[in-house]
Formats: structure tokens, C-alpha cells, sequence
């Protein structure tokens, strides 16, 4: 019967089980990554909103145009 078994189902091969632990730390790690992206995604659009405001600054008249962030 045990070599019927192995002939239908084949070599019973080792391997990793997949635990829910495992993949409860995958989606932590996944989730990590999700809001770095979206928190990088946001910094850009916060730069953008300085630039744009640094250039509407400069052009009011009376003032003197800033070629460097920060002066």
C-alpha cells in the first residue's frame, strides 16, 4: 500500500510549512513598504508646494529674487 501511495502521489518531498507568523510578518513588511512609498510620494509634493511658493515670493515687487533655498 505504502509503495501504491508513492507511486500515485509521489516522493513525499520537506518543505518549509508557511506559518501564519510568516505571513503575518510578510504583511506587516508589506504595509511598512506601502506607507514609505506613499510618505515619499507626499515629501515630493510638499517640495513641489515650498518651490512654488519660493518662486511666488520672489516675484512680489520689492523684493529681491532668492537663487538658493534657505537665504
Amino acid at each position: 500500500m505504502n509503495q501504491l501511495y508513492k507511486f500515485i502521489v509521489g516522493e513525499r518531498k520537506e518543505v518549509q510549512p508557511i506559518s501564519a507568523g510568516n505571513i503575518f510578518t510578510k504583511t506587516i513588511i508589506h504595509n511598512h513598504i506601502l506607507q514609505l512609498e506613499q510618505l515619499r510620494y507626499e515629501v515630493q509634493i510638499a517640495i513641489v508646494i515650498v518651490l512654488l511658493l519660493k518662486e511666488i515670493h520672489s516675484q512680489i515687487p520689492g523684493r529681491k529674487a532668492q537663487t538658493k533655498l534657505g537665504e
